[in-house]
């Protein structure tokens, strides 16, 4: 074979060939030098701002820096908030509001749903700045990122935290009607008085499961598409073949009845004291229960391993020991201190507690008569300690004031004021240890009419019901001021929803809500701290006292912006007012954003900084129009402009 020549005419066809390749590879390397500097500056170019294509929700952030990102997730959130969800299902429906509206008092105006705004613009803010990597890997993992973000957006969730608690009442009090709970098999005696089986029967409940899962995709969304209730089958947990085998047991138990309930020497003190009790101080007592009372509270309760056990209805047994929890329950009293001419002194001694255990007392008797076959039993009591002693009174150190925090309440009704009052009482000569984070739900303890709190009305989808607590945030503002004035660090705190004259400015307000959120804050000068609580007149003043070590706290003046129009009034129909009949809120309050900085300078040079954010929403007045009977139960009436009407 002849090799093949190289001609003239063969180099002058490949030319073009060669220079149309090499051109070609020219262009490609100068558009991937391109896209790759392109690559390379585009985190540059949107250095301070969430990158184009990062969303939360349907709320596009990109191209807005983290404060910007904040304010417009938060007017989405605002109006999400106006709107809320349907709830529907078997021909009822209900809006529910992610606010609990207050009649009358706004303190008592809180949140079902609550958003955090802050982590939201954050988080869009680190896509594309978040790889686990260093050096120029990390930097080229975060561009492509960014840039993959424009070509395939990213879609963040709403990041929210829902009271569950309430959410399932309001569920509970507008649906339950609609339920049909299952019933286990029970025990119940005959005419002659021998126990035998009622069978069990199946049910419906709202499946709960599915209502929640539904709710978290329209709140992570913030979407308002309607939510549909649905049915479960609700499944007895104790059948009639399990429960009927524990009659003999059931019989043996009768048989030895009565069951005799030994009392403890405090509650026959206590009794000798009131004269109810005439015998010897030192002999045993007891409380008998018949044959006839321990029959109604034997039942059938479920088992994991046996499907059921012989056991005693616990809420039918402790109303029988109620009466006797009057006579033994004593709460614990920490030791509460007064400060007088510039020196700690007692007004109230500590005294350790105790309560009827009404739970072991109850676990000890069913184990007495129904285990054991014993048909004598004892109560059993629990020491409750106080946490602050007396004997502390000498060794507290408390010598100077150290701040203080006021607010002002004029014009509040008599409730408010009567339970302003009675929060001041309860804050008034706490102590707080070295060291101890200052919770003050804690302090306030229950807040209930046996507390001598006085209710208001709240809205909770179409109904009035009385809640506890108006006022009580006039305590977490004023606490929350004294602690700044102390330069104590904030380690809880939370802004109304919405502006409340009573607090103003804005920005320096703290809401309480029992279970959350709280007001906290941590005693970190290595001495007691004491709280001083009054009120004079329409002033609340709390003072912190105690031993100063040398910080110095500054706060600047609320820097108030963003204020934004309150919408329409809503208005909602309710049979529990009279027909015709309409009950409002207090008149709208526009919304705005404040900001102010709290600054501690420690005696070692020390310097902290914090800034306070607070957001309040537009507020919209919120009215109750009485109906004989609701059309579209469940639906608000169209808004209508806000005519000035408020208060209850």
């Amino acid at each position: 074979m002849q090799p093949t020549r190289d001609t003239p005419e063969k180099r002058s066809r490949a030319a073009p060939r060669r220079a149309w390749l090499t051109a070609a590879a020219v262009a490609v390397i100068a558009v991937l030098a391109c896209a790759g500097a392109g690559i390379a500056v585009y985190p540059l170019w949107y250095s301070d701002v969430v990158y184009p294509g990062v969303a939360v929700a349907d709320i596009p952030l990109g191209g807005l820096t983290r404060d910007e990102a904040r304010a417009r997730i938060e007017g989405a959130v605002d109006a999400f908030g106006r709107r809320g969800i349907r709830l529907e299902g078997f021909g009822h429906a209900v809006d529910l509001s992610p606010m609990v509206t207050a009649l009358a008092d706004l303190d008592l105006t809180y949140d079902l749903v609550q958003y955090d705004s802050e982590a939201m613009a954050q988080e869009a803010f680190a896509v594309g700045r978040r790889a686990a990597l260093s050096g120029a890997r990390a930097y080229v993992v975060n561009a492509l990122t960014a840039v993959g973000a424009r070509l395939f957006p990213v879609r963040l969730p709403a990041r929210y935290r829902m009271d569950d608690v309430q959410v399932l009442a309001v569920i509970g009090s507008e649906f339950g009607r609609f339920e049909s709970p299952a019933q286990d098999a029970r025990l119940v005696m005959d005419g002659t008085g021998a126990p035998e089986i009622t069978p069990e029967r199946p049910g419906e409940r709202i499946d709960i499961a599915r209502v929640y899962a539904d709710l978290a995709r329209a709140l992570a969304q913030l979407s308002s598409e309607p939510v549909t209730l649905a049915l479960a089958a609700d499944v007895p947990q104790v059948t009639a073949v399990r429960a009927r085998a524990l009659i003999p047991a059931a019989s043996a138990a009768l048989a030895r009845t009565p069951l005799r309930v030994r009392l403890p020497q405090e509650i026959i003190d206590a009794l000798i004291k009131e004269r109810r009790w005439s015998a010897s101080p030192h002999a045993p007592a007891y409380l008998d229960a018949s044959r006839e009372i321990v029959a109604s509270w034997l039942t059938a309760a479920p088992d994991a391993r046996a499907g059921a056990r012989l056991a005693f209805a616990p809420d039918l047994v402790a109303e029988f020991l109620a009466p006797l929890a009057e006579f033994v329950n004593r709460p614990a009293l920490d030791a509460k201190f007064e400060v007088k001419g510039g020196k700690v002194s007692e007004f109230q001694g500590s005294r350790d507690g105790r309560e009827l255990d009404a739970d072991a007392s109850i676990a000890h008797m069913e184990d007495a008569l129904l285990v054991r076959g014993v048909p004598e039993a004892f109560l059993v009591l629990k020491e409750l300690k106080a946490k602050i002693q007396t004997a502390e009174v000498n060794t507290l150190g408390i010598k100077e004031l150290l701040g203080v925090g006021t607010s002002n309440f004029s014009g509040s009704p008599q409730n408010r004021r009567h339970n302003i009052g009675v929060g001041a009482a309860a804050v008034n000569g706490t102590l707080i240890p070295p060291g101890e984070e200052f919770s003050l739900l804690q302090t306030l303890g229950d807040i209930d009419a046996a507390a001598g709190y006085l209710p208001e009305l709240v809205i909770k989808g179409n109904r009035t019901v009385p809640e506890y607590g108006g006022g009580l945030c006039q305590i977490g503002t004023t606490v929350f001021r004294a602690a700044l004035s102390s330069g104590m660090p904030i380690t809880q705190r939370q802004n109304h929803s919405y502006r409340v004259r009573y607090y103003e400015p804005a920005g320096t307000d703290a809401t309480i809500y029992n279970p959350s959120p709280d007001f906290r804050f941590l005693n970190d000068t290595g001495s007691y701290m004491l709280f001083r609580a009054r009120v004079e007149g329409d002033d609340a003043v709390f003072e912190l006292w105690g031993t100063s070590d040398g910080r110095t706290a500054t706060t600047t003046s609320p820097v108030i912006y963003n204020i934004v129009a309150p919408p329409p009034t809503k208005l909602i129909e309710t049979t529990d007012l009279k027909p015709g009949e309409k009950r409002c809120t207090e008149s709208a309050h526009s919304g705005a954003d404040a900001r102010f900085m709290y600054t501690v300078a420690y005696a070692d040079g020390r310097v902290v900084e914090k800034e306070f954010k607070s957001h309040y929403r537009p507020w919209q007045a919120v009215c109750l129009i009485g109906v004989e009977t609701i059309k579209d139960a469940g639906s608000a009436a169209p808004a209508q402009p806000d005519a000035g009407g408020g208060g209850a």
